[in-house]
């Protein structure tokens, strides 16, 4: 049987976890939505790719039909010969407009370093990402 204390530290750490989870991306900064796009591609995070991708482009995008076939990125050869990754961090951005480029860095436990550019544009005070931005991961 739980103890008091066991009970409340299991509940407060639910809570914390529905908390994160419950959180969306803040779209008004085109720079968060860029990284929080490529660690949802790394980290096969489907609900989090919907937040920041429209609907519409679902169907133009490769990342989408690879999440669609449960292959995704996260789960490929590729990430599991880089041994995971070590950084993803926004290296710098261009804003004009309703449109922006953000470029990302990530690097991986084996060293390996990619640099992405993401393409981003704003509908209704929120940034989302472009289909033109999916590349070779």
């Amino acid at each position: 049987m739980l103890s008091l204390s066991s009970k409340i530290t299991k509940s407060i750490a639910v809570s914390f976890i529905m908390l994160l989870t419950a959180c969306g991306v803040d779209q008004s900064n085109p720079e968060v939505v860029a990284q929080e796009y490529v660690e949802a591609i790394y980290f096969a995070n489907l609900p989090r790719f919907k937040e920041i991708v429209e609907p519409d482009d679902y169907d133009a995008n490769d990342d989408h039909k690879l999440f669609v076939a449960k292959d995704s990125t996260a789960k490929s050869n590729t990430r599991k010969h880089r041994g995971g990754i070590a950084l993803v961090q926004v290296s710098d951005s261009y804003v004009k407009d309703n449109r922006a480029r953000v470029r990302v860095n990530v690097e991986f436990n084996n060293g390996e370093r990619r640099v992405l550019s993401i393409s981003l544009h704003m509908k209704d005070g929120n940034w989302y990402v472009n289909p033109t931005s999916w590349a070779r991961w």
